[in-house]
């Protein structure tokens, strides 16, 4: 197994212990709390999580949407909301939840903007373009 293919499932691992918990009524810590949550969002992904097979799987090859690298962006737009960074967008949320009031919805429009410009390849995402995507959603 690659270096690549041992970080994927190790990274992977923590979903499916998290899943593994909550199935048992244990107590979580809080980065867990906040994964588990991001499953409880995602009813469509509980399956996939009953399956060691998941762990190696190569979405990326399937051509398929890979339920990892999606619940991995809500966990980033969580940390991005509780920091409030890069600053302003704790405001752009707050803006975007009186048009849209799900936050789920709410959390994949500000994927779509956090999707693109990771697509660009770029060490660092220049926070004003991404703010004003944001804000575009408004």
């Amino acid at each position: 197994m690659t270096n690549f293919e041992n970080q994927r499932r190790h990274l992977r691992q923590v979903y499916f212990d998290v899943w593994n918990k909550m199935k048992l009524g244990q107590e979580l810590e809080p980065m867990e709390e906040r994964i588990a949550i991001i499953i409880q969002m995602h009813p469509e992904y509980h399956q996939i999580l009953e399956l060691p097979d998941s762990l190696d799987r190569d979405y990326n090859q399937e051509h398929i949407s890979n339920p990892f690298f999606h619940m991995g962006f809500h966990i980033a737009i969580h940390e991005q909301i509780g920091l409030n960074y890069p600053i302003g967008i704790q405001e752009v949320y707050l803006q975007l939840a009186k048009k849209y009031l799900e936050p789920h919805i709410i959390e994949h429009k500000m994927i779509d903007c956090l999707s693109e410009f990771i697509s660009l390849e770029t060490q660092e995402i220049d926070s004003d373009s991404y703010l004003t995507c944001l804000k575009n959603k408004l």
